[in-house]
């Protein structure tokens, strides 16, 4: 290990057995001076100084060494733990990509250092890369693991070494071993809640104490009072994401005792009603509280679940802060978007050109792109967790970072639309002041002539209303015709919308985000499914969903222009026969309450009745 230049890395590193020894007193300095594999890479060039016969490769080879980590299996999953990367990583170079120097340089440490932790690590690897045959470096690396607790490593740390030693120990049948590890993870767990300390190691060891025995014919010992323990445990801590952790190993470990199950859930719930209430922050109040009730509904605790919504119902309303952006509309883009409509002679000349405009959302292929480039550009919007509220101040859903890219679909489709519905709303109220208000059954006589008239005397009513300044009640009107166009175009194609009634759940149509689905199955421009998705469903704008719980208070003009747009695109493509047999179906399908017939003895036992009840009088 010749000297080299400081910026020498792994790729410089060259083995040399005669420097082994120099190299492993360096590295048991590190790791006496660390809390953890991963604090010692942080003092490396520090005690570097003091050890000049380690050049500058080996110091980048141990740096990679102590950078593998040891990461502990979800709560969720099947306990244990790995040492990682294993594969695919570039930096450290994962474990089986190592070069040959570099894992000869393992196979030295391995034997020649003395530090508990580095010589767990080396043999580890040799054990995991097949470095050497047989079970003997398994056995090397658990016992080193296990003289974690005797270290100044920080119970973190001496928690995630005992569970890879435990995982070890049961992989290759060490039972004597994997006793004494769990004897001393026991031990661990029972002092830290006496300390209520080091919750973090707590649950990555109660995890693997936890764990069910594995199929051998000579188990390990089951933990004594293990139960008590985890049980102690759920009440000992108050940060509720390791209650979560420890109640799902309740509900795992006690699956057969309901008792247990519902007292730590309840615990947990309680808690996070109870944290939820100390926050000043009326935002994060209500999340809290309807994570609270999510829980406490996956929990099937009723009483808890409408006690969390009670609360987050009267929690204090969140103060929304609006920011206002201008955007400029470029001259003449009225005119490019609406080509001719100045020169329009009539009313008809100009309405024809405004329901000929192209999508008010863009171009989806487009859009997409576009949203793909601000989320890679964006490490925060991949990290974060975004919580969509109602109009009404409630959590609605909560965005984890893997859909967060089709929220901001919708964000760049809604910027579209508001350029374009400012330019339609506009359009629509030149209309009015260079011709006049149509008449109606002018209007509808107009629509006509492109769609079916059951559903065209109603848009003309909205366009009617529109006109008149009464843009809530034109969206009122024109939102339920988006559906019943919807379900005629599918009709025309006879494709199914109508979900069977299956035992006591009655047959009802499909709602119109399954409709839309559908439109695509039909060949439906897809630019314009997007538009009505984004626009009326809770993707977007959820106009169909607050007109339809009464929500839709205040609506300006550039969002009725935007219905009145979408409802035009799909009446305007219906046929008056799909339209007939719709409203049919539909009438068909309301329950009417008529009462099912009687069989003939329950007919003689009402006919004796009566006529007992008539002699009687």
């Amino acid at each position: 290990m010749s000297s080299r230049p400081n910026r020498a890395g792994v790729a410089d590193f060259r083995f040399v057995e005669t420097a082994v020894p120099a190299v492993a007193a360096f590295a048991d300095a590190l790791l006496k001076v660390s809390a953890s594999p991963l604090d010692a890479t942080v003092h490396i060039d520090e005690v570097a100084q003091s050890h000049p016969e380690v050049d500058a490769a080996t110091v980048a080879v141990l740096r990679d060494t102590l950078l593998y980590r040891i990461t502990p299996a979800s709560v969720d999953d099947h306990a244990g733990a790995v040492l990682s990367p294993l594969d695919g990583s570039v930096w450290p170079v994962a474990l089986r990509d190592a070069p040959p120097d570099v894992r000869s340089l393992w196979s030295a440490l391995a034997v020649e250092v003395s530090h508990s932790a580095m010589k767990a690590r080396c043999w580890d690897i040799v054990f995991t890369l097949k470095l050497s045959q047989g079970r003997e470096a398994a056995e090397k690396a658990v016992r080193a693991y296990g003289e974690a607790p005797t270290t100044r490593l920080a119970p973190d740390s001496v928690a995630e070494h005992l569970v890879r030693g435990w995982t070890l120990a049961r992989q290759v049948g060490l039972v004597a071993l994997e006793g004494e590890i769990t004897a001393s993870m026991r031990r661990l767990v029972e002092d830290a809640l006496d300390r209520q300390a080091d919750p973090h190691a707590v649950t990555v060891m109660l995890a693997a104490l936890t764990a069910p025995p594995r199929r051998s014919r000579t188990p390990a010992p089951p933990v004594a009072n293990v139960a008590e323990l985890l049980d102690r445990a759920v009440t000992t801590y108050p940060e509720i994401h390791i209650i979560d952790d420890l109640v799902t190993l309740v509900r795992k470990h006690a699956s057969n005792d309901p008792g247990r199950v519902n007292h730590a859930s309840r615990h947990l719930i309680n808690t996070m009603m109870a944290e939820a209430q100390r926050h000043h922050e009326p935002m994060v109040t209500r999340t809290m509280l309807a994570d609270a009730a999510a829980q406490a509904k996956r929990f099937g605790l009723a009483d808890l679940e409408r006690a969390a919504i009670t609360s987050l119902q009267a929690a204090p309303a969140p103060t929304w802060q609006t920011t206002r952006h201008e955007v400029p509309i470029p001259d003449g883009y009225h005119d490019q978007y609406l080509p001719g409509f100045a020169q329009a002679q009539d009313w008809r000349q100009a309405l024809f050109i405004w329901l000929r405009t192209s999508c008010p959302s863009g171009r989806l292929e487009t859009n997409q792109v576009t949203a793909q480039q601000v989320e890679e550009s964006s490490v925060f919007r991949r990290l974060a967790t975004t919580v969509v509220f109602r109009d009404d101040g409630l959590p609605a859903r909560t965005l984890d970072p893997g859909s967060a890219s089709s929220r901001e679909l919708s964000r760049i489709e809604t910027l579209s639309m508001g350029a374009h519905g400012l330019v339609l709303g506009r359009a629509l109220h030149q209309i009015r002041v260079r011709f006049g208000i149509p008449d109606r059954a002018d209007v509808e006589e107009f629509l006509a002539s492109s769609g079916a008239p059951m559903l065209v005397s109603t848009l003309a009513e909205a366009f009617e209303l529109f006109w008149i300044g009464r843009y809530r009640a034109s969206a009122h009107l024109a939102v339920p015709l988006v559906e019943a166009a919807v379900r005629a175009l599918l009709l025309e194609f006879n494709e199914p919308i109508y979900r069977a009634q299956a035992g006591d759940t009655p047959g009802q149509f499909a709602g119109l985000g399954a409709l839309l689905d559908s439109l695509i199955s039909i060949d439906f421009d897809p630019d314009w499914e997007r538009f009505l998705r984004t626009l009326l469903l809770g993707e977007g704008a959820n106009i169909r969903n607050l007109t339809a719980h009464g929500f839709l208070h205040d609506i300006d003009p550039v969002n009725a222009a935007l219905v009145l747009r979408a409802a035009a695109v799909v009446v305007m493509l219906t046929s008056d026969g799909a339209v007939r047999e719709d409203d049919a179906a539909v009438r068909a399908s309301t329950p009417r309450g008529v009462p099912a017939p009687r069989r003939w003895p329950q007919r003689v036992s009402a006919a004796l009745w009566a006529a007992w009840m008539e002699l009687k009088r």
